[in-house]
């Protein structure tokens, strides 16, 4: 016997009469007036709290400078690369600019664009790798451009 099911019991033993259903005009506008209305799609996690316009245009610029800085750190790397004839260093800042650079440009384009036309669109999801390899990035290159600008001075 399965600890799953219980086959000595009859098949209507543990259900409850719930009664008639609430009338569409009763029922909370919110809330899914019928099973088959809930959609499970990654936007509706976010259902519950949203972001101001103000919350949305601070992110979005925070991401803007974060994958800014990103792409032209690999710029930077790829002409210093070009330079000393490395090619793998070469080759990583091509990938980096090549996977970067659409996403910036989206992100750029969101931000200048009018509130009403943005609040239309669906938020700009970014992938989480895209989103941590910009944020280790951009740490990286902000750090090698301080070191550069501190051995600059020193010398």
């Amino acid at each position: 016997m399965s600890a799953m099911f219980d086959h000595r019991r009859a098949a209507e033993d543990d259900t409850a009469d719930l009664g008639q259903p609430i009338p569409h005009e009763l029922a909370d506008e919110h809330q899914p007036h019928h099973p088959d209305d809930t959609v499970d799609s990654p936007g509706d996690r976010d259902a519950g709290l949203r972001p101001t316009r103000r919350a949305r245009h601070l992110r979005t610029l925070g991401w803007l400078a974060a994958y800014t800085t990103t792409c032209l750190g690999s710029l930077w790397l790829l002409g210093l690369a070009f330079l000393h004839a490395n090619p793998v260093v070469m080759l990583l800042a091509t990938a980096a600019l090549l996977w970067f650079a659409p996403a910036t440009t989206r992100l750029a384009r969101r931000l200048h664009t009018p509130d009403h036309a943005a609040a239309a669109r669906p938020a700009l999801r970014l992938p989480r790798t895209q989103r941590l390899a910009a944020c280790v990035l951009t740490v990286t290159y902000l750090w090698l451009a301080v070191d550069w600008l501190a051995w600059t001075l020193r010398h």
